[in-house]
């Protein structure tokens, strides 16, 4: 997984240099479930997520924060603000509702 710490890192530098352009805001996006997806289960016959891919996701994500919690620590934040838009959590949130209305994956 240490591609994952190099795409973090790629994201840091390239928020950085939007910042630099002027943006004074700037919402990054996390990764949704990817394990999740219809090509992430089909192995497991739909009935589960992919373990591998959801760990992968949860890396990626705790590093993306991390990212932008140091990017707002070293920026004056009346000048400028970081956030991420936490994808992962609003379809995590349908995913383990377990609404039977909710056609699963068939």
């Amino acid at each position: 997984m240490k591609y994952i710490k190099n795409v973090t890192d790629h994201l840091k530098s390239e928020l950085k240099r939007i910042h630099e352009l002027g943006v004074k805001k700037v919402a990054v996006t996390n990764l949704s479930p990817l394990g999740c997806t219809p090509l992430g289960a089909k192995d497991h016959r739909y009935k589960e997520c992919d373990k591998d891919r959801s760990d992968a996701v949860i890396v990626h994500n705790k590093n993306l924060n991390e990212v932008v919690a140091q990017l707002g620590r070293a920026r004056n934040s009346s000048q400028s603000e970081f956030l991420v838009l936490d994808l992962h959590c609003a379809f995590m949130s349908i995913i383990n509702q377990g609404d039977d209305s909710v056609t699963q994956y068939q």
